[in-house]
């Protein structure tokens, strides 16, 4: 998969995902050991969304934090940005690439 291509999902996943995480999914709120977050589960597909988390001591600004795992494949997404500085790229540590992408809604340019 091309690097263009990887950063196409990223922003896929970034720019539609999070909304319906949070309409379909179960909110969990921030405590001590944990930030906001949601998990959606459908179709052999658990996706979690997690607001406000700092990945590292020295960060400029907190991060959301998109993963997404498939039953009997694992984590086949894992995506972080921060929201207060749109102009940053996305940080994608995990991808691979299969039917759930199509499943959550992707569709591939013709």
């Amino acid at each position: 998969m091309a690097r263009t291509d990887r950063l196409a999902i990223a922003r896929w996943a970034i720019e539609t995902l999070p909304s319906k995480v949070k309409a379909n999914g179960q909110f969990h709120p921030a405590d001590p050991t944990q930030p906001k977050h949601w998990i959606w589960s459908t179709g052999g597909l658990t996706t979690c969304l997690a607001e406000g988390v700092l990945q590292a001591p020295g960060d400029a600004a907190l991060c959301d934090m998109l993963d997404v795992w498939q039953e009997g494949k694992g984590k086949v997404l894992a995506v972080a940005w921060s929201p207060a500085q749109p102009w940053m790229p996305p940080r994608l540590s995990a991808l691979k690439a299969s039917d759930w992408m199509e499943a959550l809604g992707w569709q591939r340019a013709t």
